[in-house]
């Protein structure tokens, strides 16, 4: 099947899910065999209990680091970067451009003040945090966890969906605390995360529907089964792809990476 075959597929059913569309089949039951309530909070349970992610990685961690490599699609041209995201514990992080047209540049929280560095310099202070995009990353990576958040509202269950494959898909809701909404499509028999739908905000000022497909799962030490690679569709368009290279968990990171140059 060729890709953008499947692509057709898997943007039918998430035009099933979050629309209803007509002639599409609606699945509220749960899966054959399910065991317990069929309620967001014990999919999620499930979930979690099935990836070995029973506790929230973040809670007690003293620091993370991602590095990832991005290709971003607009027409005909691409960008590709690698960066590094650096976090610790309780609220500081560091994104750094590493490769690419953007190499150098900087995105540091210090805990109050978010500040754009380049070239070592403050290019722009308070940054939102919103623009970061750290929020977006730290959900996709840990997805389930983020459903499960207290932040928001609770995962409610939508309309299910059927795959590419007419396997049985579950479909999880949530609004997180700005009130963006959210859609997660699971594998009814693995309960394997495949598709998150977020609203994103473009450059044009509004916020159009993004559908991010997981795969290439790994297993980590502390965060169990995560997806190391997402593609991001507006439609039917491929307008991002993102590899995660790896993940390392409380390495001492020294407070220089999240300090902000003084003018």
């Amino acid at each position: 099947m060729r890709a953008s075959s499947l692509v057709a597929i898997l943007m039918r059913s998430m035009i099933c899910v979050i629309a209803g569309a007509s002639g599409c089949t609606q699945y509220y039951d749960p899966p054959e065999g399910w065991k317990g309530e069929y309620t967001g909070a014990e999919v999620l349970n499930q979930a979690l209990e099935r990836a070995d992610s029973r506790i929230d990685p973040m809670e007690g961690a003293e620091d993370l680091t991602v590095t990832a490599a991005i290709r971003t699609l607009r027409g005909a041209e691409s960008v590709d970067a690698t960066f590094v995201v650096r976090w610790k514990s309780p609220d500081r992080f560091a994104i750094e451009v590493i490769g690419g047209p953007f190499q150098g540049k900087r995105i540091v929280c210090d805990g109050t003040n978010i500040a754009e560095i380049v070239d070592g310099k403050v290019a722009r202070s308070d940054v939102p945090r919103e623009e970061t995009g750290i929020a977006q990353l730290m959900n996709r990576l840990f997805v389930l966890h983020f459903f499960r958040s207290r932040a928001g509202t609770p995962a409610e269950m939508g309309q299910n969906a059927r795959g590419p494959k007419d396997e049985r898909w579950i479909h999880l809701q949530k609004s997180d605390a700005n009130g963006r909404n959210y859609s997660l499509l699971l594998d009814a028999t693995s309960l394997e995360p495949k598709v998150l739908r977020t609203m994103i905000p473009f450059e044009d000022g509004k916020e159009r529907p993004v559908d991010t497909y997981f795969e290439n799962y790994v297993i980590d030490p502390r965060a169990g089964r995560v997806s190391t690679l997402w593609k991001s569709y507006e439609g039917n368009k491929l307008r991002e792809e993102l590899r995660i290279g790896a993940i390392a968990w409380n390495q001492g990171i020294p407070d220089s990476q999240f300090a902000v140059p003084t003018p």
